[in-house]
């Protein structure tokens, strides 16, 4: 397979091995990787399909994307599954992904199957969304599992469209590197001996930060941390100290002028809110 700069998303669950991610041999860590790719193409084809059926014109649009394939005139054929054939095609398009020919697209959905069923997606439903190098990267030996679990927990816990910088906690990484969602789930399985500590944890949390792949920053000191990778160190900076700033305003508030903002934000009047509060005391002591 070759890739070019697109993204992959999957569920952590993907990521459960039933070991520390330390002990995870680089064969291992390729065979994942590898069905990895191969689950989020045969999604993709399956989005396809979707696309094709609600959308009256929906295959030929398909079939466009599919004929951007160098390899489209030799890879379709005038076999039975012609239309499944161009919809695998058009997925590799769309993820920036080339496999190599002859592409059988039943094995991938074979492979894609079968990863399902070796995992608890149920304990791991939070999604990763990783560039797809990185996971050629452990493909080809190049980044240890060790590196890539961090990484994807990171990313799930970053994978909120509401929010450009996510609170989150090393306890979160330890666990969700292994494929869970949550303490819960973790003990559910009986994995929690495979949690790596914070401390260790925090190594490689640093160690990725310093190679570019996510900026985090504290307001704080340390007590709540943010991580993002879709800030620039700069952007975080300015968002981190917002946040620190938003804080000391409102410790530096007495109860009266919390009082005096409320009742100008509900536009509520000192005179409305004592007979608010007068209403209320009848109401307790008619009750």
């Amino acid at each position: 397979m070759s890739q070019h700069d697109n993204y992959f998303t999957f569920p952590i669950a993907f990521l459960q091995l039933g070991k520390s991610i330390n002990d995870v041999s680089a064969a291992e860590a390729s065979t994942r990787a590898a069905s990895i790719v191969d689950w989020c193409l045969w999604q993709m084809t399956l989005l396809n399909a979707r696309q094709q059926t609600s959308d009256p014109n929906g295959y030929t649009k398909i079939r466009e994307i599919a004929y951007r394939h160098e390899a489209f005139e030799l890879e379709v054929s005038w076999g039975e599954d012609q239309e499944e054939q161009v919809l695998f095609l058009a997925s590799q398009v769309v993820l920036g992904v080339r496999c190599s020919s002859p592409v059988d697209w039943k094995a991938k959905q074979d492979a894609a199957y079968k990863l399902e069923a070796i995992v608890d997606r149920a304990a791991g439903k939070k999604l990763a969304r990783v560039r797809a190098g990185i996971l050629f990267q452990v493909i080809n030996g190049q980044m240890q599992w060790r590196d890539f679990a961090v990484l994807a927990s990171i990313y799930a816990g970053c994978f909120d469209k509401t929010r450009k910088a996510v609170s989150l906690r090393m306890s979160q990484f330890g666990v969700m590197s292994l494929g869970y969602g949550s303490q819960k789930h973790c003990h559910q399985h009986n994995a929690e001996s495979l949690v790596l500590s914070d401390k260790a944890i925090g190594r490689t949390v640093e160690k990725l930060r310093t190679k570019g792949w996510f900026v985090k920053a504290s307001p704080d000191n340390g007590r709540t941390t943010y991580y993002s990778n879709s800030l620039s160190e700069d952007q975080m900076i300015h968002y981190v100290a917002k946040i620190k700033a938003d804080r000391s305003q409102k410790k530096r508030r007495t109860l009266r002028e919390i009082q005096k903002h409320v009742n100008v934000t509900a536009q509520i009047g000192p005179e409305a809110t004592a007979r608010l509060k007068a209403a209320f005391r009848d109401r307790q002591r008619g009750g």
